[in-house]
């Protein structure tokens, strides 16, 4: 099964569902709450969504091995075989399930935002793939609002800056 035709299949179904989730979003008119003069799916890039969806079902052995592109094309031949109902049964240890990995108190608080116009049931919400992805579109969008806005003192590096944020504010308790 795994073919660089099955590979490029699974690209384009991930590629769609991200589209139409974009599409989505877009004629809704939603704005970014990280910029709020933008709409949120010119600050979001969709590379990024990809990146992560695919970071989320690829083994560790792969990272570990540096063999991204075999684990990258797993994921790929997965969604190509799969289409539409591709990890709607991936739940990992701590319930975060389907295509982007949410757990339901994430997923809650982005069904609250009537803009987002998300499925409200969890597990249906994560069945649906661009759903899923509207989903994450907007946490992305929320995690950059909550960021600093203030000019990083002169010597700071943007990655210390944001390790600094992430412990403070307690999205990452350990490294």
């Amino acid at each position: 099964l795994h073919t660089a035709d099955m590979v490029a299949w699974g690209k384009n179904t991930l590629s769609a569902n991200i589209a139409s989730a974009y599409e989505a979003l877009r004629s809704s008119g939603v704005r970014s709450r990280a910029f709020p003069e933008r709409l949120m799916v010119d600050v979001i890039d969709p590379k990024l969504v990809e990146s992560i969806a695919i970071i989320e079902h690829v083994g560790l052995a792969a990272l570990e091995d540096g063999d991204l592109e075999g684990g990258a094309g797993v994921f790929y031949v997965t969604m190509a075989g799969n289409q539409q109902s591709a990890y709607i049964y991936a739940r990992s240890s701590a319930g975060a399930l389907g295509l982007v990995q949410f757990i339901p108190s994430t997923y809650a608080l982005m069904a609250k935002r009537k803009e987002l116009n998300l499925i409200t049931d969890f597990t249906k919400g994560m069945s649906d793939p661009v759903n899923a992805i509207k989903a994450q579109i907007g946490y992305l969008d929320a995690i950059l609002a909550s960021m600093p806005r203030s000019p990083n003192p002169p010597g700071t590096r943007i990655p210390e800056t944001v390790f600094n944020w992430s412990h403070k504010s307690g999205c990452v308790t350990s490294m």
